[in-house]
């Protein structure tokens, strides 16, 4: 028994690596790009991806296996010669579509697999024309692979030793063995099963498309909702409604091509001789709006910021993209918000190319750095960071003597996070671009000292508070150690939120209400209270408008100094939440569910929804547009060209 799984294991790795070394050489063009080192790490690093699908397909017919004896393991085993000719006849076919594929997208095949539908046979048609040899390539090596696959197998059952009997040593060696198969089968160790993010390892987009395979992307998408290009509206309506939101007619944005619906660039005359401003945003985790005193809070929860706020300009109607932190940091970083059934972190669209606050900011002359106190494999922040560009990325393992400052579950305290990330900030010339991603004010509000205890049962929700108050303190002694850096007064702070905490019923716009501070020492922007609705993915544009750059981007919000720009924020938490200056629509899909008066927060129950009045029906609409602008847009990779 043990013979076969060995021989299976060998056989399927070494279809996956002659798949592999034809991907490679049909892409001939990489070894213009790249070393010969870099496609090596690349090519042995995408081993590990293969071996997680050979196992993860190969375990549902090798755990009965193992867990049998006798008549009932016999049985197992005359159907697992077909089951695995069936797993790999699935693999050649997402090989040999792939080939084509990747050239086509500029990304492995992965959820468009189970979209293809009714169009299975112009596909086919399409394949066998354009694609003759490749498609007739696929066929031949298909039926050489069953003719002796089926030959190998018989020779191997007709010679391995029947003796099937159990025992405790034989128990023994088949747990130990399904324990090796389920470490195999989730990639290793690592504190996150293998996901797509990490095949993007501070190296080029196309080195990490390299590292995948068509059947390591499908299967993972096999584990998530079925992904459809929306068609709510024309394509022409809705392309047309998304643009003239975000465009900025301040600094004369222009898009640049149909095919990139968000791609535009900005045109600014800056300012000769004027030293470019240094960025550092903030991201605090789960900084929720109705618990600070600066947003109408009931109590003096974040002195430290709430002193901030009177010194630079804060927008009081700010809104989350989503309620996960990967949709708040891709939207912050990157300008992308998330969808129900389509992320950019940890999930398929990790590959898809965009811009990015790194990628811009580098290009101006900028250099770049991330910090967050988890593990480097914590929900695929770390990857993404190296992949959107950052020059320096820094997690829980690169500081010393980690498990000191550790708190015990989500990473580093923010106290430690902070003073580690004015250091790195110290030693970087302008101009320069941090982020930074905090981990401390999150469930279960644990404290580095009792000292942060401030509130006591008697305030309702005080564990929270306590850790809010203590992610406040460290923010504060950030800032005044910053106050004496060379660097500090020619920066743009931005101080949000990734999002909120809880979820409170009949509030949805409180659910997505997080705080926005930019803040500048020499007042570059000018203090106050903004009262533009906003959201994550307006920052990002906001400082290209901010910062006087004439860039391309392709940010999917709208600055944030554009007064012309109608004013709005998507937030997705199962259902999309649609937010304008009068109204908040809550959507399940393009099916509108409530509506709340943004003025008053209150749930209208009683809607006629035949006669809904004409503003209403025109948010609905511009709803419709941009959602399905955006959405079609990233499971297309066309958010910027690649």
């Amino acid at each position: 028994m043990s013979v076969l799984i060995l021989v299976q294991l060998i056989t399927f790795m070494g279809i996956f690596f002659l798949a592999r070394l034809v991907f490679l050489i049909y892409y001939w063009e990489f070894f213009d790009k790249y070393s010969f080192n870099e496609l090596l790490w690349s090519f042995i690093h995408g081993v590990r991806f293969d071996l997680v699908v050979i196992l993860k397909l190969s375990l549902v017919l090798l755990i009965p296996v193992l867990l049998s004896y006798g008549k009932i393991q016999r049985i197992f085993l005359r159907i697992l010669p077909y089951y695995l000719w069936g797993c790999m006849f699935f693999f050649l076919l997402l090989h040999v579509s792939d080939l084509t594929y990747y050239r086509t997208i500029g990304r492995r095949l992965s959820f468009e697999f189970f979209t293809i539908g009714g169009d299975i046979l112009p596909v086919a048609k399409l394949a066998f024309t354009s694609f003759f040899w490749e498609s007739a390539g696929g066929v031949l090596v298909t039926v050489l692979f069953t003719w002796g696959w089926f030959r190998l197998w018989r020779a191997i059952s007709q010679n391995r030793n029947s003796g099937l009997k159990p025992s405790l040593v034989n128990w023994g060696q088949r747990l130990v063995l399904l324990v090796v198969l389920a470490i195999g089968a989730r990639g290793g160790l690592q504190s996150k099963p293998l996901s797509q993010s990490m095949a993007f390892q501070n190296e080029p987009l196309p080195l990490g498309h390299l590292t995948l395979s068509a059947p390591f992307t499908v299967m993972e998408q096999m584990t998530m909702d079925r992904i459809h290009k929306l068609a709510w509206l024309s394509e022409d309506d809705s392309l047309k409604i998304a643009r003239n939101l975000v465009k900025n007619h301040k600094t004369n944005e222009i898009f640049l091509d149909k095919e990139h619906a968000f791609y535009r660039i900005s045109q600014q005359e800056h300012t000769t001789g004027q030293k470019p401003l240094n960025v550092v945003v903030i991201m605090l985790e789960s900084w929720t709006a109705r618990y600070m005193a600066s947003f109408g809070g009931p109590v003096a929860s974040t002195p430290n910021f709430d002193s901030l706020c009177k010194k630079g300009q804060v927008f009081d109607q700010f809104y989350a993209n989503g309620s996960r932190s990967i949709i708040g940091i891709a939207s912050v970083l990157a300008s992308i918000p998330g969808f129900t059934d389509a992320q950019v972190i940890m999930g398929a669209f990790t590959q898809n190319t965009m811009t990015s606050f790194p990628q811009i900011l580098e290009q101006n002359g900028y250099q770049t750095l991330f910090l967050h106190g988890g593990f480097e494999g914590s929900l695929g922040i770390h990857d993404f960071a190296r992949k959107l560009g950052y020059d320096k990325v820094i997690a829980k393992e690169n500081f010393e003597n980690p498990d000191n400052k550790w708190d015990g579950l989500w990473g580093i305290w923010d106290h430690f996070q902070f003073e580690r990330f004015k250091q790195e900030l110290d030693s970087l010339q302008e101009p320069f671009h941090g982020a930074i991603f905090t981990s401390s004010s999150h469930q279960p509000f644990h404290l580095p000292d009792p000292e942060f205890s401030v509130f006591d049962s008697s305030v309702p929700d005080y564990e929270w508070l306590n850790a809010l108050h203590y992610s406040d303190w460290a923010l504060g002694q950030f800032f005044e150690q910053a106050k004496s850096s060379s660097w500090f007064k020619n920066t743009v702070f931005v101080i949000t939120a990734d999002h909120t905490i809880w979820a409170h019923r009949g509030k949805a716009v409180e659910n997505a209400h997080i705080p926005l501070l930019i803040y500048s020492p020499s007042e570059v922007i000018a203090p106050g209270i903004n009262h533009t609705i906003g959201s994550q993915v307006d920052i990002l544009p906001s400082m290209i408008d901010l910062l006087g750059l004439s860039t391309a981007h392709s940010s999917m919000g709208k600055s944030l100094f554009s007064e012309t720009s109608e004013s709005f924020a998507l937030f997705n938490s199962v259902i999309y939440l649609w937010i304008t200056p009068d109204y908040a629509l809550s959507f399940v899909d393009n099916k509108l569910a409530s509506i709340y008066n943004n003025h008053t927060k209150v749930l209208q129950e009683k809607i006629n929804f035949t006669k809904l009045p004409s503003d209403i029906q025109s948010e609905i609409r511009t709803y419709l547009g941009y959602t399905q602008t955006a959405h079609n847009t990233l499971i297309t990779n066309s958010i910027a060209p690649w």
